[in-house]
C-alpha cells in the first residue's frame, strides 16, 4: 500500500485520536459485517472528519453509501479516497467496482488499468485481469449493439442442421456467382425522408447539449459527475462549497438534491 500523497494535507493524529479512529474503524468493520450500513455509514463518516487523509475512510465510506444505494455521494467518496492517495490499490479497486456496477465501463477501464499498473500481488493480477476482459466484453457489445451468448456444441449441431434444410431457393433470372447472390434493388427518392422512429427516439435521449470537444471529453456517466454547485447544509443551513462531503459546522454528512 502507498502512502498517502494526495491533495489532502495530512495531519499527526493524537494518541486520543488515534484510539478513537481504531475504536471507530472495528465497530464500523462490525457493522459492515452484519450488512447495518447506516451504523457503518456513520462510523466511517466519524471517520473521515477525524483523518480525511486516510484514503481506507472514504473507500469504506463509498461502500456504505453505494449499498444504501445513494450513488453520487458514493462516488464522491471514492473520489476523495483517491484525492488523499492517488496510488491507493484499494482506492481504485473500490472505485472500479463501483463504475462497473453503474455501467459506466470506460471510467471503470481506465481505474482498473490504473491499479493494474501499480499491483505487483500475481493473484490480485489475476483478478483484475478477468474483470477488466469483461469489462472490455461489455464495451464490445454496447458499441456493436450486440450480445454475447453462450451455445453449447449440441444446441450449435441443431442449428447447422436447420439452416442445412432450409436454404433458400434461387428464383428464377438471378444470377449466382459461387457463394455470392447479387438481387436488384429498386430505388425511390422519396425514402429519402423516411427516419425510422425507433432510431429517431435512441438520437433524441443520446442529445447531451455539449460541444463535440465536450462530449469527447466527458468520461463518466452522467449519472456520477459530481454537481459544481456550491450546496447550504440541510441540517444547519450552512453555505458550502461544491461537492462538500459534510458540513464544515455541524458536521452532518452532505447529500445531492433529488
Amino acid at each position: 500500500m502507498s502512502n498517502a500523497s494526495g491533495v489532502i494535507a495530512r495531519r499527526e493524529l493524537s494518541a486520543d485520536e488515534l484510539a478513537t479512529k481504531s475504536r471507530l474503524d472495528e465497530k464500523g468493520n462490525e457493522a459492515l459485517d452484519r450488512d447495518d450500513y447506516k451504523m457503518a455509514l456513520e462510523c466511517f463518516h466519524k471517520i473521515t472528519i477525524l483523518d480525511g487523509s486516510d484514503p481506507n475512510g472514504w473507500n469504506m465510506l463509498g461502500v456504505c453509501f453505494s449499498n444504501l444505494e445513494f450513488a453520487r455521494e458514493a462516488w464522491r467518496s471514492y473520489m476523495l479516497a483517491l484525492a488523499a492517495d492517488p496510488e491507493s490499490l484499494d482506492a481504485l479497486w473500490y472505485a472500479a467496482e463501483f463504475l462497473t456496477t453503474m455501467e459506466d465501463f470506460e471510467l471503470a477501464r481506465l481505474m482498473l488499468s490504473r491499479y493494474m499498473e501499480i499491483e505487483v500481488d500475481e493473484e490480485r493480477l489475476a483478478e483484475a485481469r478477468e474483470e477488466l476482459d469483461e469489462i472490455n466484453r461489455q464495451l464490445g457489445d454496447r458499441r456493436t449493439g450486440t450480445a454475447t451468448i453462450t451455445v453449447s456444441d449440441e444446441e450449435l449441431d441443431e442449428m447447422e442442421i436447420e439452416l442445412e434444410d432450409d436454404e433458400p431457393e434461387i428464383p428464377d433470372g438471378y444470377a449466382v456467382d459461387d457463394d455470392e447472390a447479387e438481387f436488384p434493388i429498386e430505388y425511390s427518392d422519396e425514402e429519402d425522408d423516411f427516419v425510422d422512429p425507433v432510431v429517431d427516439e435512441y438520437i433524441e435521449d443520446e442529445n447531451t447539449g455539449l460541444s463535440d470537444e465536450e462530449e469527447e471529453a466527458f468520461v463518466a456517466s452522467v449519472t456520477l459527475q459530481l454537481t459544481g454547485i456550491a450546496m447550504s447544509c440541510r441540517n444547519c443551513g450552512s453555505a458550502l462549497p461544491a461537492d462538500a462531503p459534510y458540513c464544515f459546522s455541524c458536521k452532518s454528512i452532505c447529500f445531492y438534491e433529488d
